[in-house]
């Protein structure tokens, strides 16, 4: 706390601002500050003010108001009194040139910066997304960039399917290359899977850990398998696999599969140490333990039962809601059990 005494004086140097009002200066030091109210000292070199009102903004919130107050209506007043301009029209804003309206409504040069920067990223959003490359000639979609950007004219799916994304996964492909070739010893993990339209694919992915003792996983491929799913076929896919990114089986630790007899046939065929995946097992044995005891089997009966009669009518499962909200419970949904999880 400052004394209250003489030291403490009106300040010699030129303050005009309101905050000045609330503060003294002392007499021995011109950088010093003391609050009139409650006589603390604050630090404000070269007159600089953010102290001051900070203090009163923390301390004194009421003067902080008044003073807020008072120096909006300086601000004011000072505006009021400055001499108009001789014309008191309003002066318009410079208008662009016919040349610079018509540049800005043309469409970006085709392989120019901006409309590259745009198809680029397009393609990612195919890429990453998993979307269908016909997206790029749907209406939405198309609506959606002419929002964002006008001069975009967005390619057909062509350009695409031909050229964007083969330049993408060309891209990528030499990226993780790169990476792979900094890794001495992996795993890895595969299955043979279908998609909705039943076709046929076996997926190689591999994990390890960096140089920054940081686990990654890479997903080597998702390989169109139309032949037979024999051991003979898949051993064959597996080592074309590593083959097609210069990996070494040697330095494969691991390789975790279910339990399908092809694809343990493949591992043994190779001589690839094999590792049965502990998820498939643990749903092979609840499953055999469910399924050994009627208790469990009616049970379950049951329940598929009450999830068919409310999953195949929307009444019923309206009628669920209304009751869950009345109860005052959490909005829960009937889940039936799966037969592959």
């Amino acid at each position: 706390m400052a004394d209250s005494s003489s030291d403490i004086v009106p300040s010699t140097k030129k303050r005009t601002l309101v905050v000045w009002d609330y503060f003294d200066v002392r007499s021995d030091n011109e950088e010093e500050i003391v609050c009139r109210k409650c006589h603390r000292a604050i630090v404000a070199n070269n007159s600089n003010t953010s102290n001051l009102i900070t203090h009163l903004r923390v301390n004194h919130p009421a003067l902080y108001d008044e003073c807020r107050q008072a120096m909006e209506q300086k601000s004011k007043d000072n505006e009021s009194q400055k001499p108009k301009s001789r014309s008191s029209a309003p002066v318009s804003p410079s208008q662009p040139t016919m040349l610079a309206t018509l540049a800005r409504s043309q469409p970006y040069e085709r392989k120019g910066k901006r409309w590259a920067k745009l198809a680029n990223a397009v393609t990612y959003c195919l890429a990453k997304d998993s979307l269908p490359i016909q997206t790029v000639e749907r209406p939405g979609f198309t609506a959606l960039l002419k929002a964002f950007d006008s001069r975009y004219q967005i390619p057909s799916h062509k350009y695409f399917s031909q050229t964007a994304l083969p330049s993408l996964y060309s891209t990528t492909k030499e990226k993780v290359a790169g990476e792979l070739k900094q890794v001495k010893f992996f795993s890895a993990t595969t299955d043979m899977w279908s998609s909705i339209g039943l076709k046929p694919y076996m997926s190689y992915t591999l994990h390890y850990i960096d140089s920054h003792w940081t686990l990654r996983t890479r997903c080597l491929q998702t390989h169109f398998f139309p032949e037979s799913h024999t051991g003979e076929n898949i051993a064959e896919a597996m080592k074309s696999a590593l083959e097609t990114w210069d990996l070494k089986a040697d330095n494969q630790v691991c390789l975790t599969t279910d339990n399908g007899s092809n694809i343990v046939k493949a591992a043994n065929d190779l001589e690839w140490l094999r590792l049965s995946c502990f998820g498939h097992n643990l749903h092979l044995a609840v499953t055999k333990a469910l399924n050994g005891d009627q208790r469990c089997v009616r049970v379950l009966g049951i329940c598929r039962k009450i999830i068919s009669a409310f999953s195949q009518s929307w009444k019923r499962k309206q009628e669920l809601t209304k009751a869950q909200l009345n109860l005052g419970f959490d909005q829960k949904f009937l889940v039936a059990d799966c037969p592959t999880r």
